[in-house]
């Protein structure tokens, strides 16, 4: 029988470039912090991924009635606090306009760094002092902005593992990149604020870990190079899709994820045996590198996905999409060698 799924919550975090900042290469005017997990951890060692964690019950459904909010947002808010030092509340006052409405504002902040970072060490402590915080941020005229968030992706751990999640991935958004914000060092110890395809040349070249759902959110994120776009996008109320691979291997013995849309998926298998929608973990140089293969007859979207919701659905906007180690096979060749990348998608 599998496991049970613990219900967790994932930010990606992300703020604008300063003005007085170059434009990195890949033309993105935005960065996502990623922390990379404890050597030691248990689950994903050694990887990067975005900050995040499960429930605590009943503390989270508890603020949640409060605040008459989403108990996996609250999840979201105080886990992201607990891992970065990243406090998601502003002063109690009018929203900006247009696509900044959505950004937290810095310049600005709730609390005092100092002040910040001792609430931060007694949430570590005992996460149910995150109440405690919620209400020194409202007597000190300020609001937790558990609505700013806006739901990205749902990842649920296959069947065969031991420890399984239930993980709801977030987007959060600062007016500017918090220098505070750093890793705990306990299940932490790294972190770095990159662009998606920085984090994704890293990855590519072996120098940074990505676990699947890191590596396809990142791809998601890089179609938008522009924070208001992916801003408006992330919050128009789109469809997610929830994920869940499925562990299989080739017939010479290689692993791979299948994804739904995949033939070798069990629950939302493709139209045609040769469909395919899978990720490969290869090794290179002694670290994992993921690969991923979609075959053209998923162009519109896996099946599963109902007609209204193919345009607005994250993994249908990265299944539309060619990109760097995205390899398009045919569904009637799909063990075929990969076509040559062509000028239009080395550029995406």
């Amino acid at each position: 029988m599998p496991a049970l799924r613990s219900e967790s919550a994932t930010v990606l975090l992300v703020a604008p470039h300063g003005l007085d900042e170059p434009r990195p290469a890949d033309g993105c005017d935005y960065r996502v912090l990623l922390l990379q997990r404890s050597l030691k951890a248990s689950f994903m060692p050694g990887m990067y991924v975005f900050p995040g964690g499960i429930t605590e019950e009943p503390l989270d459904a508890q603020l949640a009635d409060e605040y008459n909010t989403s108990l996996l947002r609250v999840t979201a808010v105080r886990e992201l606090f607990e891992e970065a030092g990243v406090l998601l509340a502003a002063p109690d006052r009018p929203l900006r306009s247009g696509f900044r409405r959505h950004l937290l504002d810095m310049t600005l902040p709730v609390l005092p760094a100092a002040k910040a970072s001792t609430w931060r060490s007694k949430v570590n402590a005992s996460p149910d002092a995150f109440a405690d915080l919620a209400a020194a941020v409202e007597a000190a005229g300020g609001r937790m902005a558990f609505d700013t968030l806006a739901p990205w992706a749902r990842w649920i751990t296959p069947e065969f593992e031991p420890r399984r999640y239930d993980a709801t991935f977030f987007v959060g958004a600062l007016d500017a990149v918090d220098a505070d914000a750093l890793h705990c060092d306990r299940e932490t110890i790294a972190s770095k604020w990159m662009t998606p395809g920085e984090a994704l040349a890293a990855a590519a070249d072996g120098t940074l870990m990505l676990a699947p759902p890191q590596w396809l959110c990142l791809h998601e994120m890089a179609t938008f190079t522009a924070l208001e776009d992916l801003m408006e996008y992330a919050h128009a109320g789109r469809c997610i899709a929830p994920i869940m691979p499925n562990w299989c291997t080739t017939p010479d013995g290689t692993p791979y994820s299948a994804l739904p849309g995949d033939a070798d998926h069990s629950q939302h298998p493709g139209p045609s045996p040769g469909s395919r929608n899978r990720m490969y973990m290869r090794i290179r140089g002694g670290v994992s590198v993921v690969e991923m293969r979609v075959s053209t007859d998923l162009a519109d979207g896996p099946a599963w996905i109902p007609d209204a919701d193919r345009s607005s659905s994250p993994i249908v906007a990265a299944a539309q999409r060619a990109f760097a180690n995205r390899v398009v096979v045919s569904p009637d060749n799909p063990d075929s060698p990969p076509p040559p990348v062509t000028s239009t998608q080395a550029k995406l």
